[in-house]
């Protein structure tokens, strides 16, 4: 199946096709892989596994990325009056979601790599749930705590995850970092 779907300024192009999954299962493997979302540090790993030292996983480029899109967005709105939208400002949103969307897939493909390499049979992701809503950490980390689309993340994680056999489990995310 083929669809076109308008997005801001052009078209996307979306193929759907089903695809046979042949995979090794690592479902049998005892070891886990805890992975907590973050501003700074988009994804702390860390695994039980004896001898595995934990990783972080650099958030800075995506806040890069929002704070350019804030600034540049704030300044096509003075010029037109705070209303409304423009060619430049459609064609900035898609640009940033381009960009934070590559981040993603490359961030979430390297999770399922490094847990292949591993033999980690189970990924668990800490997420709250309205985590965004009545957030109050400043007015700075607000606005970039919740530009960062953390489901896409979990998403891609999962269904990559699937393709190779490893279960993922989301649950709440107050007790991920101890762990």
């Amino acid at each position: 199946q083929v669809r076109i779907v308008p997005a801001y300024s052009c078209f996307v192009i979306e193929v759907v096709y089903k695809k046979e999954i042949t995979f090794d299962d690592y479902t049998d493997n005892p070891f886990y892989l805890g992975i907590d979302l973050g501003l700074k540090n988009l994804a702390a790993l860390t695994s039980n596994q004896p001898g595995l030292k934990p990783l972080l996983i650099n958030g800075c480029p995506l806040k890069s990325v929002n704070q350019f899109f804030n600034k540049k967005k704030a300044e096509f709105m003075s010029f037109i009056g705070g209303r409304g939208t423009s060619k430049r400002i459609e064609k900035l949103t898609l640009k940033r979601n381009c960009k934070v969307g590559d981040y993603l897939h490359k961030t979430s493909r390297f999770i399922i790599d490094y847990a292949i390499m591993h033999n980690i049979g189970c990924i668990v992701i800490g997420q709250n749930k309205d985590w965004k809503r009545e957030i109050s950490i400043g007015k700075r980390n607000n606005q970039a705590f919740v530009a960062i689309s953390f489901d896409k993340l979990i998403s891609q994680i999962r269904y990559k995850a699937e393709e190779v056999g490893i279960t993922v489990v989301t649950t709440e995310e107050s007790y991920t970092s101890k762990c």
